[in-house]
């Protein structure tokens, strides 16, 4: 919420650094921040639900620190939800989508790395038996 409050002030800021008519930059300010502010909703509301339910998963973990590994080797291109809303002017909502995409890449990942760990566990029994 604070860093939401911020934006907002340095964001009204600089549009009325642009000029103009005030009525016209209020209504410009709010048609560009009321969608970042349903995100941050979203995303304040998904936070809860992760401290509440998910926290003690280990998959969960597994996923969080593959998002920091990933930061660390792909700067400008990968950024956990957490870096993008507290260090980055990225608007809520655009940092949501981000980072469910980033998570449907890390399931989709997991899941792929599982099914080969499982490949080669089954071929390495089958050539056991033999």
């Amino acid at each position: 919420g604070m860093n939401a409050g911020f934006e907002d002030a340095l964001r009204l800021y600089e549009m009325l650094g642009e000029g103009g008519d005030l009525a016209d930059t209020f209504q410009r300010f709010s048609a560009e921040m009321v969608p970042s502010r349903k995100g941050l909703v979203e995303v304040s509301l998904a936070n809860y639900e992760e401290m509440r339910a998910k926290t003690n998963s280990r998959l969960f973990a597994l996923k969080r620190r593959l998002d920091w590994v990933l930061e660390g080797a792909l700067p400008g291109v990968w950024a956990p939800l957490y870096t993008m809303v507290t260090f980055t002017r990225t608007h809520y909502h655009h940092a949501k989508a981000q980072a469910e995409r980033q998570d449907r890449i890390l399931n989709a990942s997991i899941a792929a790395a599982a099914l080969a760990a499982l490949s080669l566990l089954a071929a390495a029994l089958i050539r056991t038996a033999r």
